[in-house]
């Protein structure tokens, strides 16, 4: 390739564009779009030809214009409640990881409490994004606020009864059904839940499963625990149902691991309860936390790779073709054995 010339560095001193990259490597403007359009053809010795002359330049391809050009941002909106559990982490690494992998930007809108969500809402259409996907619910004036900015919303995790959105979940019902029958079948008859907030609608599904699963089984009493998501909300929450509770439960199920891994710090730490020697206890998500050797969690795991592709293939369908109906797309989840049940002593 010819080196810099004189003309062309002063035209580096200046804004270059992607036509002073092409006349510089002896291709068309089409051709270096190609090299900087993810997932685009474009041959081996085109991307070098391209990216040595666009170093030479100082050339950086710019995301905003070819939104401009395009009437798209290339980006989507993250909305996740910080509190809602431990597959926080894990999930929003899924999500963020296969929307780059299709060119898209993440923005993460991180918020504490339901409270922020007017706000957030605002924030996130001052982006102008393509899409949002909301770990979490919309109640119908923010439902309608992306409804009439035509940006199609994704709920990963339950959507609320009746919106017209689509969503992806874990098969709840199929998780708690493997879950009550693993703690009925080690003999045990009293039952704690450990059943999340009254608000979440995903700890409400589970909980009523949960419940629903036992009690057909044959459950002598079923005990609800509401609390947060936190950590210490499960610690506090299940000191206070060991206290009050006579004769003791045989078991507690959580319907998520992070309750049930503050319970069973809870259960060892504060009353030298032996899990699962004195006492069961079960989660639900498959978190990593979980599976290490202090827990080895009985649990379901989220299938979290396919359930995060899966929000990636709903999300640019709608945006592509906004006309499409909602789909919802279950999944079901991952038994794990773990090492947290035990046959009941009464059994």
């Amino acid at each position: 390739m010819a080196n810099l010339t004189k003309q062309a560095r002063k035209r580096a001193r200046n804004r270059v564009t992607s036509h002073d990259v092409a006349r510089l490597a002896g291709v068309s403007q089409a051709a270096v779009s190609r090299v900087y359009r993810q997932g685009a053809s474009a041959s081996a010795e085109m991307r070098e030809k391209v990216r040595e002359a666009a170093r030479q330049l100082g050339y950086r391809p710019n995301a905003i214009a070819r939104g401009l050009s395009s009437r798209r941002s290339n980006m989507v909106a993250l909305i996740m409640l910080r509190q809602t559990n431990l597959t926080y982490p894990d999930s929003l690494v899924e999500i963020s990881s296969s929307f780059s992998a299709r060119g898209i930007q993440v923005l993460l809108f991180s918020i504490e409490t339901y409270d922020e969500l007017d706000d957030t809402v605002d924030r996130v259409l001052q982006y102008q994004v393509d899409g949002v996907v909301i770990g979490g619910t919309f109640n119908r004036a923010q439902r309608r606020a992306f409804d009439d900015a035509g940006i199609p919303v994704i709920y990963y995790g339950l959507a609320p009864r009746g919106a017209p959105y689509s969503c992806v979940d874990c098969d709840n019902g199929k998780g708690t059904e493997w879950l009550a029958e693993q703690l009925l079948s080690a003999g045990h008859r009293r039952f704690g839940i450990m059943a999340g907030p009254k608000n979440g609608a995903v700890a409400r599904v589970r909980t009523r499963m949960l419940e629903a699963g036992l009690r057909a089984g044959g459950a002598d009493d079923v005990m609800i625990v509401h609390c947060g998501y936190e950590y210490e909300n499960a610690r506090h929450s299940f000191a206070n149902l060991i206290r009050t509770t006579r004769p003791l439960p045989d078991a507690v199920a959580a319907i998520t691991d992070s309750l049930a891994i503050g319970s069973i710090d809870e259960a060892r730490e504060n009353f030298g309860l032996d899990v699962p020697g004195d006492i069961s206890i079960t989660g639900f998500d498959g978190v990593r936390t979980g599976g290490l050797e202090p827990y080895k969690l009985t649990t379901i795991r989220l299938p979290r790779k396919r359930m995060a592709a899966a929000v990636v293939d709903l999300l640019i369908d709608r945006i592509e073709d906004p006309d499409l109906s909602p789909e919802v797309r279950l999944f079901t989840g991952i038994p794990v054995s773990g090492q947290t049940v035990g046959r009941s002593n009464h059994a």
